[in-house]
């Protein structure tokens, strides 16, 4: 089965897939010497992909899951920009998102959760632990530590629940799945 190579960078990049697209730009032929670089850059991680000759007046990026396997998850800036000599022209920028390798997530025992998500279960671990002594604080070598309520507590929890709630539903909307949850009725 024959694969059609995107013509467009991708928005998201699943980590230990191949990644692979065109780039078509006319003023800056490959024939004509000019090579297409593509740099990545997120807090985690920086990388660089440079293009091949395609052949057919297009440059091609193609990436093998050797190379993408240890990628990190998260949000990318990208900027593309070709060289010939001495000369350097940016030709595009954009963001895309890598999505975690989860077979070298489940080697490593890396957490791949959003921020919000760790954060609503420490809330939900602190809810836990603390709901049958209820204490509201305590005193180390005359250093006092005083803790949120329990009613603090629940309502910092239920904005991060509501915050993860929107994670996973722009999540599935990337996916083009529907909004469980949403009943549409009609009369």
């Amino acid at each position: 089965m024959a694969t059609t190579i995107p013509t467009t960078e991708p928005t998201t990049i699943q980590a230990g897939d191949t990644v692979a697209w065109t780039k078509n730009l006319t003023d800056y032929l490959p024939s004509a010497s000019w090579v297409l670089t593509y740099q990545y850059v997120s807090p985690a991680q920086a990388f660089t992909l440079t293009a091949a000759d395609n052949s057919d007046g297009t440059h091609l990026i193609t990436e093998l899951p050797a190379a993408t396997d240890d990628w990190a998850a998260g949000n990318y800036q990208w900027q593309a920009y070709v060289t010939k000599a001495s000369n350097r022209y940016t030709v595009d920028s954009g963001r895309a998102i890598i999505r975690a390798n989860l077979a070298v997530a489940a080697a490593t025992g890396a957490d791949y959760r959003t921020q919000n998500k760790r954060t609503l279960d420490l809330i939900n671990a602190a809810i836990e632990d603390r709901f049958p002594l209820a204490e509201s604080g305590f005193s180390i070598n005359g250093r006092s530590v005083e803790l949120m309520s329990m009613p603090d507590l629940i309502q910092v929890r239920n904005l991060y629940h509501s915050l993860v709630a929107a994670e996973i539903k722009r999540e599935r909307r990337a996916q083009g799945k529907s909004n469980a949850g949403r009943i549409g009725v009609r009369f």
